[in-house]
Parts: structure tokens; sequence; C-alpha cells
């Protein structure tokens, strides 16, 4: 409460084992004085890179740290979205054409897909089209940012 101490989210790639999937969220504790100079928003965090084999330490000197922002995609699916006719898409078509494919690419739609269910921002149904059920994503309101949602 005094701000003695900044936590620093950051997030690990560890081996997968039956118990774990392999990413690792954990805090990073500073004085404040010592912490990062970036300030973070509230949906991003630092992800660890693996430089020159280096991967497993959680040393300034070995490591290298990217800033991982889920609101810009968020932001992106919903202009996407509004940009067609009737605000609605076919789930898969669209997990298409914004790049979300292959095992890393799936996994993170369903990320932000959740978030954004969780926000409101988005509803998804199952429709049918040519006789086949497909699930479709309609655009219920823009997605304005983590700093609107995030004040209250």
């Amino acid at each position: 409460e005094r701000g003695l101490i900044a936590r620093t989210p950051v997030l690990l790639t560890t081996q997968r084992t039956a118990r774990s999937n392999g990413v690792l969220t954990t805090n990073v504790l500073h004085l404040t004085r010592y912490a990062p100079p970036v300030r973070l928003g509230p949906s991003q965090v630092f992800k660890m890179v693996e430089v020159q084999g280096h991967h497993q330490q959680l040393d300034a000197d070995t490591a290298t740290y990217t800033i991982q922002d889920e609101s810009r995609f968020m932001r992106l699916v919903s202009e996407r979205i509004a940009s067609t006719v009737g605000k609605a898409v076919i789930e898969s078509e669209l997990k298409i054409v914004l790049g979300f494919t292959g095992k890393k690419g799936h996994r993170y739609w369903r990320r932000i897909k959740g978030k954004l269910l969780k926000n409101g921002n988005i509803h998804v149904y199952v429709a049918e089209m040519n006789g086949k059920a497909v699930t479709c994503v309609k655009l219920l309101k823009e997605y304005t940012g983590p700093a609107e949602e995030g004040e209250g």
C-alpha cells in the first residue's frame, strides 16, 4: 500500500509436463526505484524470450523481455467484425483472416475470445449454413480498451 515494492508480471515458458502446459505467469518484485521504466497496462505482461539458449534463467544479463499486449488484438477483432455487414462473421473465417492459425494461434484466439465474451463485446452462437452448423461471432459493442473498462 505504501508503494515501496513494484510487482512486474512475467510470462515464462517451461518444459511441458503432465500437470503443466509449459506456460507460467509469475511476478518479479523490485524496489520501486529499480523497477523497469516501462509502465504496463492492464492487459500487458512481459514475456521472456530465449536468447542464445539461456531461456531457463531469470537473469537480466541472459534474458530478453518483450511486452505482450492483448488489447491490440482485441481491438483488431472488434474492428474486423464491425466492418462486416450485420456485424456477424463465421468464427473459422475470422481466425484465418486475422492470422490465428496453428496450435499457438488457436490457443491465443481462445484466450482473446474468452476475454471479449466476458466483457460483453461479442456473442458466440451456432447458425446453420448450407446444411451445416457453423459457429458465428456477433459484435455487441466495440472494444474500447482496458483503460475505459478497468476504471469504475
